[in-house]
């Protein structure tokens, strides 16, 4: 793999990275921002995918749809079993993000992302050689 392009996938990692930490900060304290930590969950586990997409020489298409995402790697992979943590955190991307009848997400939805999301985060970390790591 191109050193160019071994830096990239590391960075996509390091972004997902400082997203799932960005949802704990936000989750956290008496005032907790849980439509903005949710979005964060998911955006960890996009750029995840989208990383490990890159290192397998796939295109990185702008796209919110981790089930997408996760079919497109599965072709490189098999199967990771990860289509429910997908379809859990796809709508992350965009439902809390503007205003709407959309209030705001649960405790319990929170947990749920916060859980697809290092699931995925992990899995993806699982696939590739410890080099690339954040």
């Amino acid at each position: 793999m191109a050193d160019g392009r071994s830096t990239l996938v590391r960075q996509w990692l390091d972004k997902a990275k400082r997203d799932l930490m960005a949802a704990d900060r936000l989750a956290a304290g008496d005032s907790p921002l849980l439509d903005t930590a949710v979005y964060h969950c998911q955006k960890a586990a996009e750029k995840s995918l989208k990383g490990a997409l890159l290192y397998f020489g796939q295109p990185v298409k702008k796209t919110h749809d981790l089930r997408l995402l996760v079919r497109n790697l599965e072709k490189d992979v098999g199967s990771l079993d990860l289509s429910e943590a997908a379809n859990f955190l796809t709508p992350f991307a965009t439902l809390y993000r503007y205003p709407d009848d959309h209030l705001e997400p649960t405790d319990a939805q929170y947990s749920q992302a916060r859980q697809a999301a290092e699931k995925i985060v992990s899995r993806v970390h699982a696939l590739l050689p410890d080099r690339m790591a954040p």
